[in-house]
């Protein structure tokens, strides 16, 4: 999958691009543009998943690999930031769908995080060998 790829189908969901066309380049490079910026804020939403060092696409021709889930959300994220600019009503459809696997990436990086087990110094949580400062003994 690449950039291109993905803001190709982005402006055909909300019919910027017909079916089979390829978008003008410079309308691809603004909606790359906001590709990139919507990654941002995931970024920043911590939607990043362990197995997946970063979030990004540098270039519209770079081929990436996303874990399950994520292409279909740029997709149709990327169609619901587009359609005010094209001037589009977005289809409830399609907002749905980006909801939709927006919150399923939200759930699935959740349970994929580990909340690391508290410890302390096991001088702190020992029971016995307790030194007692008023009397100056061991306890």
């Amino acid at each position: 999958m690449t950039g291109k790829e993905i803001v190709k189908t982005a402006l055909q969901l909300i019919g910027a691009v017909a079916e089979g066309e390829d978008p003008a380049v410079e309308a691809a490079n603004e909606a790359f543009s906001m590709l990139q910026s919507m990654l941002g804020w995931w970024r920043n939403d911590s939607l990043i998943v362990p197995s997946t060092p970063e979030l990004e696409i540098d270039s519209m021709t770079e081929e990436v690999s996303f874990p399950s889930g994520y292409t279909m959300a740029m997709q149709y994220g990327l169609a619901v930031l587009l359609s005010p600019k094209y001037g589009r009503p977005l289809r409830s459809d399609i907002a749905a769908i980006a909801a939709q696997s927006y919150d399923s990436l939200v759930h699935f990086n959740a349970t994929q995080r580990t909340i690391p087990e508290m410890t302390f110094d096991p001088i702190l949580t020992r029971t016995s060998g307790w030194y007692d400062i008023s009397t100056g003994e061991s306890v």
